[in-house]
């Protein structure tokens, strides 16, 4: 099972645009900002600890955090557990440092950008993965 894992507002924006278009059953640890955000598109959202979603969940999505560690602690915990884990970066700066908590780097197996801009950028930073461009599903749910 997919799941889905965030805290700020702004990742939870695309997340739930990204979740709501590719359907299906999903597992979610949100907290902060990214609850308010997943009830408003989904109704109440049932949630789950890091640790039950590590449990049951085979494949992890995250947003990228400047201040909270969620979603490092999920890519850090997918990635000893051998669990493929994305993380879609929802800006435009700071990138390596969201991935940085007390001076230990933690990344995803993969990074997810939303357009060409940061799909350059993101691949200056991070040479070393794979790095996606995925139509950013919030830009085209504003569109339409």
């Amino acid at each position: 099972m997919q799941c889905v894992v965030c805290h700020d507002a702004g990742g939870a924006e695309v997340l739930a645009s990204y979740v709501s278009r590719q359907g299906g059953e999903w597992i979610f640890v949100l907290e902060g900002p990214a609850r308010k955000v997943f009830e408003r598109r989904f109704g109440p959202v049932a949630g789950m600890s890091l640790d039950d979603a590590m449990a049951a969940g085979s494949q992890f999505l995250t947003g990228s955090s400047w201040q909270s560690d969620l979603e490092w602690c999920a890519i850090a915990a997918a990635r000893r557990a051998g669990k493929p884990v994305a993380t879609f970066l929802d800006h435009w700066v700071n990138y390596r440092e969201r991935f940085i908590r007390e001076g230990v780097e933690c990344l995803p197996d993969s990074i997810w950008v939303g357009d060409d801009y940061a799909l350059e950028r993101a691949r200056a930073v991070f040479p070393e993965i794979e790095i996606r461009l995925v139509a950013n599903p919030y830009f085209q749910d504003v569109r339409e």
